[in-house]
């Protein structure tokens, strides 16, 4: 996936792939900004698009608490980390179904 694509789009696999040795620290910082610059112009086009504001919640759900929010952003921000890293990092002859693999689990994730 990074080697063909460049499709990073995540600030944690960022991370994960400069503490690998996958990407060097230039390059994680110049891709961190990116990723930050893209999500508040993605936003801003999707405000502009749409005719009223928005009607979303940021905030965890009643039966949730804060401590159980940040778990469940920790997990299952692990298994995206994990997913790519064992199946895009590793050099292999099945790399190229990995963006299957990925995206399976950011599906599953999303749920």
């Amino acid at each position: 996936m990074v080697r063909v694509t460049g499709g990073i789009f995540n600030p944690a696999v960022s991370t994960a792939l400069l503490l690998i040795g996958q990407i060097g620290f230039l390059r994680w910082v110049l891709c961190c900004i990116a990723q930050l610059a893209g999500g508040i112009a993605a936003s801003a086009v999707l405000l502009a698009l749409l005719p009223g504001p928005l009607k979303v919640n940021t905030k965890p759900g009643a039966s949730v608490n804060k401590a159980q929010a940040v778990f469940i952003e920790m997990f299952l921000t692990s298994a995206l980390v994990l997913s790519v890293l064992m199946l895009a990092a590793e050099k292999h002859r099945s790399t190229a179904f990995a963006p299957i693999g990925i995206g399976i689990t950011l599906f599953a994730a999303m749920l």
